[in-house]
C-alpha cells in the first residue's frame, strides 16, 4: 500500500510544481488537464485523498485543472489501452497510481 502512495506522490509533485510555470506560460484561457492512471478501483480513500490534497493546493476541478482518470482495477493487462486513452486525450501531466502503474508508464515511455 505505501508503494502505490509514494509513487503517485514522486511523480504527482514534480508535475504539481511545474505545471503552474506551464500554464503561465500558455494562453490564459488553456485549462491544464491531468491524466492519472490508477491501480485500484474508483471507491478506494486514496482517491478521495488525491483530489482533496488538490483542493487544499488551491486546484478547482473543472476550473483551473481538468483529472482525466482510467481505473485498471487491479488488472496488469489493462494498463498499455488506458495509458494510451489517456495520452489520446493530450494530457499535460501523467500521475499514476501505484508499482504497477508506474511499470507500465516507463515500459511505453521509457525516462531516466
Amino acid at each position: 500500500m505505501w508503494s502505490s502512495a509514494v509513487w503517485c506522490i514522486v511523480l504527482l509533485i514534480p508535475g504539481l510544481l511545474l505545471a503552474p510555470l506551464a500554464a503561465h506560460a500558455q494562453h490564459p484561457s488553456k485549462v491544464p488537464r491531468i491524466g492519472v492512471l490508477w491501480e485500484r478501483t474508483p471507491t478506494d480513500p486514496f482517491i478521495a485523498a488525491f483530489r482533496q490534497g488538490l483542493r487544499e493546493l488551491g486546484y478547482t476541478e473543472g476550473q483551473s485543472l481538468v483529472i482525466e482518470e482510467r481505473y485498471a482495477e487491479g488488472v496488469v493487462d489493462r494498463y498499455p489501452a488506458l495509458l494510451a486513452a489517456l495520452l489520446d486525450l493530450h494530457i499535460d501531466v501523467l500521475v499514476v497510481a501505484g508499482t504497477n502503474a508506474a511499470q507500465a508508464a516507463q515500459a511505453r515511455y521509457p525516462f531516466g
